[in-house]
């Protein structure tokens, strides 16, 4: 699930070692959870911030 839509998000960059904002795409990870990911302002890293939204999909059958 990729959106053609930035938003801006709140992340750690592992580079920098600081917090910052980056404008990033909401993606799909292989497990299937929301994520964002972008580049970081300061330096180019490209970094993640796990997303607490459901993705949209089947429900799982226990």
């Amino acid at each position: 699930m990729t959106t053609s839509e930035e938003y801006e998000y709140y992340s750690f960059c592992p580079q920098c070692e600081e917090h910052s904002g980056f404008n990033g795409e909401v993606i799909e990870s292989k497990d299937g959870s929301a994520g964002a990911e972008g580049l970081c302002p300061r330096c180019g890293t490209y970094i993640t911030q796990i997303l607490r939204i459901p993705t949209p999909g089947p429900k799982p059958v226990y």
